[in-house]
């Protein structure tokens, strides 16, 4: 089975320096319940080293991912993020719009 650290790679690798400059903002992403949540900062204005374990300062949209197994179907394209939204599987807080352009690196 995948780790979440592998899947952040799989992530990390997704980013295009266009698709970067298109997001342009912070976000989080929350694997997991609340007491055992991972949390990773996607930094789309850093030009290197995007994603990072650990909670920014600031953030345009945190994405939620209660389930670990949810995770990996939607890192592997199993699963839709928008299907997963609709389902109640993803949740998204703050600006949809930019959790919206987010979804080319989250599913392949």
């Amino acid at each position: 089975m995948k780790t979440i650290e592998e899947t952040v790679k799989v992530m990390e690798a997704r980013i295009t320096d266009e698709v970067a400059q298109s997001i342009n903002r912070v976000c989080l992403i929350q694997i997991g319940n609340d007491e055992d949540a991972e949390f990773w900062t996607v930094d789309f204005t850093a030009s290197e080293n995007r994603i990072k374990k650990g909670r920014p300062e600031t953030t345009a949209c945190q994405i939620i991912v209660r389930n670990s197994d949810d995770w990996f179907s939607i890192i592997d394209g199993e699963m839709n993020p928008t299907a997963a939204f609709m389902q109640g599987k993803l949740k998204i807080e703050g600006d949809i719009s930019t959790a919206l352009k987010m979804q080319s690196i989250l599913s392949s």
